[in-house]
């Protein structure tokens, strides 16, 4: 019997035929997603429990949304999807919940290293900001600095946005896809995959600065 997700995948890889440039796929595949479900805590699991390497095209929430797109945007068939997804998700290690990339800044910083994604860093007004990611009590906390664009819809060119927390313990509250000025992400509040002017969103949140990143294609 198929699995229904490698059938999901199948079907967007096929609409995807065509388009050659990682980023370009990248933008094709996020509009195809528009309308999903959203879904708090779509992977489940916790501390002591079996990760169950949830794989799926129906539901997200915003991380899994902007993993499943870039998975999508680098691959080639069903298999390649989800080696993709699960590198996204995990980087090199095995998976398991403490091995979740579960803040984004470290997200963002492990696939920086493997040339999937290259990170936009703002040239003039330049928000740093130091943060304990200690929001998830069973992980390990962790000390970083964050170097942000100014909370502003007058960005730079970038595929990929986090949305810097205000909060002491959290880097990133929110993740999203661009699409010039538009912002496409998995909504809580819509109950789905919109999109939507990243200025109406700017407007109505509150952060500390975006995280903003291109998608490269790095390695196979």
């Amino acid at each position: 019997m198929r699995n229904p997700w490698r059938d999901q995948v199948m079907r967007t890889l096929a609409a995807l035929q065509g388009i050659t440039e990682p980023r370009d796929r990248l933008a094709a595949a996020s509009g195809l997603l528009l309308g999903a479900r959203y879904r708090r805590n779509p992977l489940g699991g916790g501390p002591g429990l079996p990760e169950r390497g949830v794989v799926t095209l129906s539901f997200f929430d915003c991380v899994t949304y902007v993993e499943s797109v870039a998975a999508l945007a680098l691959s080639k068939s069903p298999d390649d999807y989800r080696r993709h997804l699960m590198k996204l998700r995990y980087g090199a290690r095995a998976p398991s919940w403490l091995n979740r990339l579960h803040y984004w800044s470290q997200w963002s910083d492990v696939h920086a290293r493997r040339g999937i994604i290259r990170p936009v860093t703002p040239t003039r007004d330049t928000v740093r900001i130091r943060r304990s990611l200690s929001t998830i009590k069973s992980v390990p906390p962790a000390a970083v600095e964050l170097v942000l664009h100014p909370w502003s819809s007058a960005i730079p060119e970038a595929d990929i946005v986090g949305f810097g927390s205000q909060r002491a313990d959290l880097d990133v509250f929110h993740v999203g896809i661009l699409r010039r000025d538009r912002l496409r992400h998995a909504s809580r509040r819509a109950g789905q995959v919109i999109e939507e002017p990243l200025a109406d969103f700017l407007t109505r949140e509150q952060g500390s600065g975006l995280l903003l990143a291109r998608l490269q294609g790095g390695e196979e």
